[in-house]
């Protein structure tokens, strides 16, 4: 079945006078930290620019092309869970490789057998309350079917275990990466949005900020189509090295590291040394990021990736 014949209530540029699935409830977390469970560091605490996080969302599974789940670290996903029980439990969830996800995109059979795998996953994870979704690179022709798959998963997933998706943002991204994404569509089935707001400045382009706060503004200007309380703001724990136009990712440690004077602009710190220059967060950023949610009553932050703001 094709998007086309799911929303033949009204069709794809009427989709808001749709009526809405029935909604689950929302999630109290508004602080998620992305995390890879075998690698956190020793004795972590999860609390992030001096504060407790609410919830973590552990990368830990894939989808293979033929609608195949492949659990990674379940035991150590449930050990940290139990460790940690007064934090919200969700899990992240990855497409096997671009090639991989283009041909579950493309196979009705499978993405039904993906829904019904995730559906027997979770429910074997009772901890569990969230899964995110996170492809990333596919091409806009097949945006339609992922919103198709949206809604499959969204329709299979138990009822206390909500669906949210990444999404890259609507500027500065290019737009081969971003068109694979209908914000608006997949909103209707999904419990949240989460935009990936950071790597503006990344390997291949010109050394600059991970996540100004002016392109943070200027995405979220584009964000009024969307319910806020279905938007969550991406934010980066890591900085880059640039050499030319070669990025390596580090963590704040590493960036502190550095013996060079530093300068702040934009959200941003900077040391320049040599041939190379590096950028990492600075606090007026994620304080910026606050502020938007705020005002602008969104779902919350979610931060990636635990650990390298140590």
């Amino acid at each position: 079945m094709r998007l086309a014949r799911i929303l033949t209530c009204c069709g794809l540029m009427a989709l808001a006078a749709c009526a809405p699935p029935k909604a689950k409830k929302p999630p109290t977390a508004r602080h998620i930290l992305y995390a890879l469970p075998d690698q956190l560091p020793e004795k972590y605490d999860y609390r992030v620019q001096g504060m407790q996080a609410t919830g973590v969302a552990w990368l830990a599974a894939s989808f293979k092309g033929d609608g195949s789940l492949r659990l990674q670290h379940r035991d150590a996903v449930e050990l940290l869970g139990r460790q940690r029980a007064d934090l919200e439990q969700h899990l992240l969830i990855t497409e096997a490789s671009v090639d991989e996800g283009n041909r579950l995109l493309n196979t009705r059979a499978a993405t039904k057998r993906a829904a019904n795998n995730l559906r027997e996953a979770v429910v074997g994870m009772p901890h569990i309350r969230a899964v995110h979704l996170d492809f990333e690179y596919n091409g806009p022709g097949l945006a339609e079917a992922y919103v198709e798959f949206v809604h499959t998963l969204h329709t299979a997933l138990p009822e206390p275990v909500s669906l949210y998706v990444t999404v890259f943002p609507p500027v500065g991204m290019p737009q081969k990466w971003s068109a694979f994404f209908l914000p608006e569509q997949l909103a209707h089935f999904a419990d949240g949005i989460v935009f990936m707001l950071y790597d503006l400045h990344r390997n291949g382009t010109a050394a600059g900020c991970v996540s100004p706060i002016s392109w943070l503004d200027a995405n979220v200007a584009e964000f009024s189509k969307l319910p806020p309380e279905k938007i969550w703001l991406g934010a980066p724990l890591y900085g880059y090295q640039f050499t030319g136009k070669k990025a390596t990712a580090l963590s704040k440690r590493g960036f502190e590291k550095i013996v060079a004077q530093e300068t702040e602009a934009d959200g941003c710190r900077m040391k320049k040394t040599g041939a190379s220059e590096t950028y990492y967060p600075a606090p007026s950023l994620y304080a910026h990021y606050e502020k938007l949610v705020a005002k602008h009553g969104f779902a919350g932050i979610t931060f990636w990736r635990a650990g390298l703001e140590k």
